[in-house]
């Protein structure tokens, strides 16, 4: 097993992945840029955590947790999009976001623990 599987917060964005891409894949009306571009940005954030696991120093660690970060910012501002034209339900909108949030939160904190070199 490697490092990354070991995580609550890849396991979480596993699943929420694997829920967000079944989605996108089954739906034909959504608009075909959006669902690219929220299938990009949520799979970086689950590729950019496992390379973040993957380096030894603490400065490349925390580089790659941000933009792991940043790629859930992404989907989660893609989302509201989605929402807000009518292609993604309210109550599925609100699952993901709180999801997207709990896995925000704790890339923000292994940033922080690789910042302080822990």
């Amino acid at each position: 097993m490697f490092d990354f599987e070991k995580l609550e917060v890849y396991q979480i964005l596993k699943g929420l992945n694997v829920e967000v891409l079944k989605h996108l894949n089954t739906d034909t009306l959504m608009d075909p840029h959006l669902k690219s571009e929220l299938k990009r940005a949520t799979v970086r954030a689950a590729l950019e955590l496992a390379d973040g696991t993957a380096r030894m120093e603490n400065s490349e660690k925390k580089d790659h947790y941000m933009a792991a970060r940043s790629n859930v910012f992404q989907s989660v501002a893609l989302l509201e999009m989605m929402k807000n034209l009518d292609m993604l339900s309210e109550e599925v909108y609100d699952e993901w976001y709180d999801r997207y949030t709990s896995v925000s939160k704790m890339l923000l904190k292994m940033y922080r623990n690789a910042l302080a070199g822990v």
